[in-house]
């Protein structure tokens, strides 16, 4: 038995599971950027095996090359040395064709170019690994290239580490640009899907595309550690009235998270309420249906039993009480016939059956020896008659 709350949470962990499902493209994604960057670390740090002096820029280059041309899904991939690290010689490289003032290697490699990397001193990608020296991966940003083309990336900063020093960061940016369109297409009408970063950050809303980049939480007011506790048998749920709509929506968060980060991200959707509660409506009409089948089926059942185990029996005693009645005691009578087969009965039936078998026992011996009296007073009323006429 489930009530409706039943069939609503049950409802709800379905829609959790869902939003796992919509999020796989997103890990798909990931997972390859993190595949590549991992790949390239290893090819560089066999670069850093030669002495400083014989280290080529150009063969770093052409690594982030062959990166760039094996993963699908990645806007490019640089890396951003620490100051002096790779070869010593900045001083000789300042504002060469992979670097810029400071003359560091930080080549960013795009599938149709190369340019130097900026701004790196202060972004997160690049602090957050000098720091932790683990990789990184941040919420989506959106940019502008020195050609005025605009995108939106997620940076996995994949640290260079020898010895216990960090030397550098390799930086992968992930296309995030069409999961907007994706979320359009899962949306409608009654239903829309969200997905944003860690800090809140809308990566793609399939509802309204000016929403992009703003801060989820701040729009919603929930907060980011309730999603990315939130599990299968616990969703984060939230009931309210759309601010878009004025409808009654129910929102469902659901965390993402990504092998070799501790970051996550989060999944949302919105479904009118009324929609969402249809399918739990629909499962209580299926089962009253089942139930006043299963109450039916059991009264015929019930109704069976008592004919067969009741009502026949007694219809049949009545017939050979009404027999009696009228000293119709044969044994070959058919309402005799049929109660004889109630006599292995271990209830009131088979006792009553018993009984009267009983009786009729009795009825006959008796009309036997009134008959037998009969038969001697009529031969005595003879004798005597004779007697008298002698």
């Amino acid at each position: 038995y489930m009530t409706f709350g039943t069939l609503e949470e049950r409802a709800k962990a379905e829609r959790f599971q869902e939003l796992g499902s919509s999020s796989a493209a997103v890990q798909l994604r990931y997972d390859k950027a993190y595949q590549a960057a991992a790949i390239t670390e290893v090819r560089i740090q066999d670069i850093l095996q030669a002495p400083p002096e014989a280290r080529s820029r150009d063969a770093v280059v052409k690594v982030l090359k062959e990166s760039v041309a094996a993963t699908p899904g990645i806007l490019g991939v640089g890396v951003c040395f620490a100051p002096d690290a790779f070869d010593g010689k900045d001083a000789e490289m300042v504002n060469t064709e992979y670097s810029d003032a400071s003359g560091r290697l930080l080549p960013f490699v795009w599938p149709d170019r190369i340019e130097p990397l900026f701004g790196y001193e202060t972004a997160e990608w690049y602090t957050a690994a000098e720091k932790t020296m683990k990789p990184v991966l941040t919420d989506p940003y959106a940019f502008t290239t020195a050609d005025g083309e605009h995108y939106m990336a997620a940076a996995l900063s994949y640290p260079i580490v020898q010895n216990g020093k960090f030397l550098g960061t390799i930086l992968v940016d992930i296309d995030m640009g069409g999961f907007q369109g994706d979320l359009k297409k899962l949306s409608s009408d009654d239903q829309y899907y969200v997905l944003f970063g860690q800090k809140g950050g809308i990566v793609a809303q399939g509802r309204d595309d000016s929403v992009v980049m703003k801060n989820l939480y701040e729009l919603s007011g929930i907060k980011g550690e309730d999603v990315f506790k939130s599990t299968a048998e616990h969703p984060f749920t939230i009931r309210k009235n759309s601010s878009s709509t004025g409808n009654e929506t129910l929102y469902v968060y659901a965390p993402i998270s990504f092998d070799g980060v501790t970051a996550q991200w989060g999944i949302g959707s919105a479904t009118n309420y009324d929609v969402f509660t249809a399918v739990a409506h629909h499962m209580i009409y299926i089962l009253i249906a089942v139930g006043i089948i299963g109450i039916l089926l059991l009264l015929a059942v019930l109704i069976s039993f008592v004919t067969k185990r009741l009502s026949t029996p007694m219809s049949d005693l009545q017939g050979v009480v009404e027999n009696f009645a009228r000293l119709d005691l044969r044994a070959d009578n058919p309402a005799n016939v049929r109660a004889r087969g109630y006599l292995g009965r271990e209830d009131e039936i088979g006792a009553m059956t018993g009984d009267l078998a009983d009786l009729a026992n009795n009825l006959r011996a008796t009309m036997g020896k009134i008959n037998a009296s009969s038969e001697s007073v009529a031969a005595t009323s003879e004798e005597l008659t004779a007697t008298t006429q002698t």
